[in-house]
């Protein structure tokens, strides 16, 4: 039966999302840790677990669940206009607000999402 509750497949997705990104997370301070220590084989090691492993799981994840897809979120954006420029404009603002921290890379009012289709 939770197979079949959408709040269920949501709150799956959303926790298993959760405990992905903080293996990422686990590997980005890897990856930090060996670069600055002159490590290569560590980092040649973590780099390629989180480009070859993890990201793409966690986009196949993403991708899994229509709630958690950049379009949709981008749709949405552009259904709250009420013209085409400003519909424009909404798609910019999302688009900004997801992939932006700061106008010289300081994280600034910076929006953290994962999406499918916005981590790779």
């Amino acid at each position: 039966e939770l197979g079949s509750s959408p709040t269920f497949l949501y709150d799956l997705v959303d926790v298993t999302r959760q405990a992905a990104q903080q293996l990422v997370n686990d590997y980005y301070l890897s990856i930090r840790q060996a670069f600055q220590s002159h490590a290569l084989p560590e980092l040649l090691t973590a780099g390629g677990v989180l480009v070859y492993d993890l990201l793409p799981e966690l986009d196949s994840l993403l991708s899994s669940h229509s709630l958690f897809l950049l379009g949709r979120w981008l749709e949405n954006a552009r259904a709250m206009a009420t013209s085409d420029r400003e519909a424009e404009q909404y798609e910019l603002n999302a688009r900004n607000q997801v992939t932006l921290w700061g106008p010289s890379g300081n994280i600034l009012d910076y929006a953290n999402k994962q999406l499918g289709g916005l981590v790779l």
